[in-house]
């Protein structure tokens, strides 16, 4: 018997079956990387643009388990000299929708803050912002960020702006964490969507899927350049027709969404030549 648990076979029958239902971290590569990831946004130091990170994988693949092991490992602390609390990690989760009120009550759950009665949501915000710039934490993790489906087009894109300027706001990483479907949301957001760095956690094998061929798109599409090398092996355990069907979706996805970018390039390139055009024609207007 190994001798850190010795000390629990002493135990009464009822206290073990207690610990045995507990929750126990068991590490696997692709987690390690991923603590490895958050380290290194952690140690970020502050700029107008920080780095992000979009977590995906399956239900049940352990994405909440990775980020409570790394709370965990960097828990908050109180300084009695100063008289303030330090959240290295601040964990906020989406239940139900893109509902920005309820995002920021959140966040003041989150940090341990009283929530004021009746507060409007400019007074929320208000608070939340403030609390955290206090706080100075080193991450802001969202969890469940695929709940954002619930809402409509609209609340979604309104939602994420909100994201994307709250990160400029507090220079701090944001880390999302979702299923790979999340990605489908995010990319609504052009500017949003080139600030996270993906990275899937597993593709799944032996689970049941009612669409692998969707599933691998969705996961290569939301993994970084190793993490797609490590699907592709993976997919070579897979039926050669699958593969194939794999490959040229994947090979249309990626054409499409490099004309979608050509396309946006281009409006917005017109729309700066008509703007300058309209701004020459007014100067010369004023000159005569």
């Amino acid at each position: 018997m190994y001798t850190a648990a010795r000390h629990l076979a002493a135990l009464s029958a009822e206290e073990r079956i207690y610990r045995i239902r507990a929750d126990r971290w068991i590490s696997y590569p692709r987690a390690e990387a991923a603590l490895v990831k958050l380290e290194t946004l952690m140690s970020f130091p502050e700029r107008a643009r920080m780095p992000n990170l979009l977590i995906v994988g399956e239900s049940g693949m352990g994405k909440t388990m990775i980020i409570e092991k790394f709370t965990r490992d960097h828990p908050a602390n109180f300084d009695e000299t100063t008289g303030r609390l330090h959240m290295p990690v601040v964990v906020v989760q989406i239940v139900s929708g893109p509902d920005e009120s309820r995002f920021y009550r959140r966040i003041l759950a989150a940090t341990g803050a009283p929530e004021p009665p009746r507060a409007t949501l400019a007074v929320l915000e208000s608070l939340a912002l403030r609390l955290l710039s206090e706080l100075r934490p080193g991450m802001l993790v969202i969890d469940e960020i695929h709940s954002l489906q619930a809402g409509t087009i609209r609340e979604q894109a309104r939602f994420l702006n909100m994201l994307r300027f709250r990160g400029n706001e507090l220079r701090v990483p944001l880390v999302c964490v979702s299923t790979a479907q999340a990605c489908n949301a995010l990319r609504t957001d052009v500017q949003l969507v080139r600030r996270f760095e993906a990275f899937a956690l597993t593709l799944g094998i032996g689970r049941i899927v009612e669409d692998p061929v969707n599933r691998a798109i969705d996961v290569l599409l939301a993994s970084d350049v190793d993490g797609q090398g490590w699907v592709q092996d993976v997919l070579r355990s897979w039926p050669l027709s699958l593969r194939r069907q794999i490959s040229a979706r994947f090979w249309r996805v990626q054409r499409d969404e490099r004309e979608r970018e050509i396309a946006e390039k281009t409006t917005r390139r017109c729309q700066s030549h008509k703007l300058r055009a309209v701004q020459s024609h007014k100067y010369r207007h004023r000159i005569s």
